[in-house]
């Protein structure tokens, strides 16, 4: 995966262990890029459909991120706060358009792109999502996208259940932002139940420290027939922000 434009991509597939997700805590820092200005609009892009090929991603027909593989969240790209036409293609082939649409991104605004669904069914699909950066001094901020194409809503918990994060969270859906304590938490994933209580389908270690901002997108095929196939059931992050001064210590 080779950046054309800055050195502005760092892709992380987060794999369900302890140490892929905590890594990211120290991977998608960009509140000290010396370029910043708050006029600038901020806009990533999430690889999150299990099945498509690595892609090409074009604005306004520049190629700006290249062989961008299943799992990779990128780096924020700075741009003018403008109207852009996107294209998202097969890796190397510009012709073999998989989406193609028209983005406003505005001024002072931090967005997510996310590209999920069955790419073999020919039901591809791009969520954008608007990205709250604004940090805690002693507590994380955290939200889920549920970007599985063949899974159920979900519920995401803690603590074998007992505290409850998000509920009944459909395909294409977002959660509010939500403020914890800073720890480290194991997250439940689970098929949606009214007392939050069926048995969780997925399990992650997950290192959330004070003063930073979090998305976490599920991803992957949850059904056994296409995990065997595909790529299985799994959680990516990705830090939005992270507090001046902050450190790796707590």
């Amino acid at each position: 995966m080779t950046p054309d434009r800055r050195d502005v991509l760092r892709g992380i597939a987060a794999t369900g262990t302890a140490s892929a997700i905590a890594g990211v805590a120290s991977a998608h820092d960009d509140d000290d890029d010396d370029d910043y200005d708050d006029e600038d609009a901020l806009v990533r892009v999430v690889h999150a459909s299990p099945d498509a090929p690595d892609v090409d991603v074009y604005v306004d027909g520049d190629r700006v991120l290249r062989d961008v593989e299943y799992g990779t969240i990128s780096d924020y790209l700075r741009v003018e706060p403008d109207e852009y036409e996107v294209k998202i293609t097969a890796a190397g082939d510009r012709d073999a358009i998989v989406f193609e649409d028209d983005l406003e991104l505005e001024e002072d605004e931090a967005y997510t792109v996310v590209a999920t669904g069955e790419f073999e069914e020919d039901d591809f699909e791009v969520f954008v999502y608007e990205d709250d950066r604004s940090t805690r001094r002693d507590r994380a901020r955290v939200r889920v996208i549920h970007a599985s194409p063949d899974a159920p809503d979900v519920d995401v918990t803690l603590d074998e259940g007992d505290t409850v994060l998000v509920e009944d969270l459909e395909f294409g859906e977002e959660s509010d932002y939500l403020t914890v304590k800073p720890d480290r938490y194991e997250l439940e994933v689970r098929p949606a139940s009214s007392k939050n209580d069926n048995p969780f389908d997925a399990e992650f270690d997950a290192r959330l420290r004070r003063g930073r901002v979090y998305t976490i997108v599920a991803t992957g095929f949850f059904m056994p027939d296409k995990a065997a196939e595909y790529e299985v059931f799994d959680l990516l992050a990705a830090v939005d922000a992270r507090r001046d001064g902050d450190d790796d210590d707590h």
